[in-house]
């Protein structure tokens, strides 16, 4: 396995861009089912309903199938009320995602400018992502040496030889005018100080690198949602490879993906193999306490999974769950 941190770190974040309002976004079966993290706001029309009332009241076929509140993580039941402040993590297809923004009232506009702050590796490989999808590029970065170097590889951004912590500066380059903001020097202090600055300037989406991974839980209280993390999208590569090379050929892993902070886990599983878990109805399976499976896909379709569904010979299970020791399907069974 060889793995280059910077790339699929800018991947990450160019898969994250996808819904302007969304915090975080995975992916499973190809893209065919959606894992979303949204933050819960006074003005939600999900605030102080159980996720039972949601359900019975809201067209689009999704599920939420963890949240984040005062920074515990749950496997969230029927009963469970949401409150303004949660931050939720939701699945369905990329279609009902879209038709679910749109009842939410969230803005689904695509980012015209971006500025950037550091011009490391993430920031070329992100750039010419960019630059493809049409946006216009601003790149502050202090060292004049390495300024050649970003103009010679991305002829198309504008580079600025400045301090990304100067506001004079960020004001001059029009800060409070862009649609994107992405902190990416190798400071994590400077990075925090300019995405609070950011946020405090305009309505921009704003994305913060974070490397201490003990930084990432307190961020949420500064206002700070967007946290890029390239030890944690490393770590996340490299346990996937491990817990899939372990499996058994009955149901291997597939995906995996960090959720809460590392304290919760979304895999996505294979059925290769007959075996007893099949074709019965998942009420009648005996799945383990704070395990969840939000999503099914078979023969290419994705399915919001209720008590009458049951797992088939070549689907694909999504599973929610805090256990970080699954590797095979079966685990997720008493």
């Amino acid at each position: 396995m060889v793995i280059n941190p910077d790339r699929i770190t800018a991947e990450e974040i160019v898969r994250d861009l996808r819904y302007s309002s969304a915090i975080n976004l995975e992916l499973f079966a190809r893209g065919r089912t959606e894992l979303i993290e949204l933050k819960i706001g006074q003005q939600n029309p999900f605030a102080g309903k159980t996720l039972s009332q949601i359900g019975a009241s809201t067209k689009p076929h999704f599920l939420i199938c963890a949240v984040q509140r005062d920074g515990e993580a749950v496997i969230p039941t029927g009963n469970f009320r949401l409150e303004a402040g949660d931050y939720i993590h939701v699945t369905a297809t990329p279609e009902n995602m879209l038709e679910l923004f749109r009842y939410l009232g969230m803005p689904l506009h695509k980012f015209k400018n971006a500025m950037i702050i550091g011009g490391g590796r993430i920031t070329i490989y992100l750039t010419r992502q960019l630059i493809q999808m049409g946006v216009h590029v601003t790149i502050i970065e202090k060292d004049e040496r390495r300024c050649r170097i970003l103009c010679e590889y991305l002829p198309k951004a504008i580079v600025i030889h400045g301090d990304g912590t100067d506001i004079d500066l960020l004001q001059e380059e029009g800060i409070e005018h862009t649609d994107l903001l992405l902190a990416l020097t190798g400071i994590d202090e400077q990075n925090i100080m300019i995405s609070m600055y950011a946020q405090h300037v305009g309505k921009m989406r704003v994305m913060t690198k974070i490397d201490r991974i003990k930084f990432t839980d307190l961020l949420h209280f500064t206002g700070i949602e967007s946290v890029i993390s390239p030890v944690n999208t490393t770590a996340t590569q490299i346990i996937r490879f491990v817990r899939a090379t372990a499996n058994s050929l009955e149901s291997g892993i597939e995906t995996l993906h960090k959720l809460v902070g590392g304290r919760i886990e979304a895999m996505e599983f294979i059925v290769r193999q007959p075996t007893d878990y099949l074709d019965k109805k998942l009420r009648d399976l005996p799945i383990k306490p704070d395990v969840l499976i939000p999503s099914i896909i078979r023969g290419g379709i994705s399915i919001i999974p209720n008590g009458d569904t049951t797992i088939r010979l070549h689907d694909h299970v999504v599973a929610v769950s805090k256990d970080s020791n699954m590797n095979d399907l079966r685990d997720i069974f008493k």
